[in-house]
């Protein structure tokens, strides 16, 4: 059995090695050497690093974080993390629709995640993807929503 300080160096090169494959649900062990939500920070963090890079490796990661997801379906704050690697991984293609999709999936299962633990709140906050609305809604003409989605941001960060 591997320590606890271990599993984050496991879970970050189980991410990397996700997003080099174009397959990765042939390596996606049935066992993960970390919670599921280690994993998918993990792949989220292999999508920032390789997004404006190696668009193919962040789209891996991506996809990566879905079979993740699937694994987790009742677990809210998993699926919200899961949307927001989704929709960064696709960012660049670039896919406004489809990024915006994923992180409006992802506020929508942040908030089922609240609900489920108030008055405790989830371990990671992904509301931040209100910012990268703004951006994709403008990049679809979509002005009057992008101006709530700058209210909204701002909300969130004051």
């Amino acid at each position: 059995m591997t320590s606890t300080t271990d599993r984050p160096s496991f879970c970050q090169e189980l991410a990397q090695t996700l997003a080099a494959t174009a397959t990765p649900e042939a390596i996606l062990p049935p066992d993960l050497p970390c919670s599921p939500l280690d994993l998918l920070i993990a792949l989220h963090q292999e999508v920032l690093r390789s997004m404006l890079s190696n668009l193919s490796r962040a789209i891996h990661a991506g996809d990566a974080a879905k079979l993740v997801a699937v694994r987790c379906p009742e677990d809210a704050l998993v699926q919200a993390q899961a949307h927001w690697t989704q929709g960064t991984a696709v960012l660049y293609i670039p896919d406004y629709k489809r990024a915006l999709d994923h992180y409006d999936a992802a506020l929508a299962w942040y908030e089922r995640a609240c609900q489920q633990l108030s008055p405790d709140v989830p371990a990671r906050d992904v509301r931040v993807v209100q910012i990268v609305r703004v951006f994709c809604l403008s990049e679809l003409g979509r002005y009057p929503e992008a101006h709530e989605a700058i209210d909204a941001a701002e909300a969130w960060l004051l």
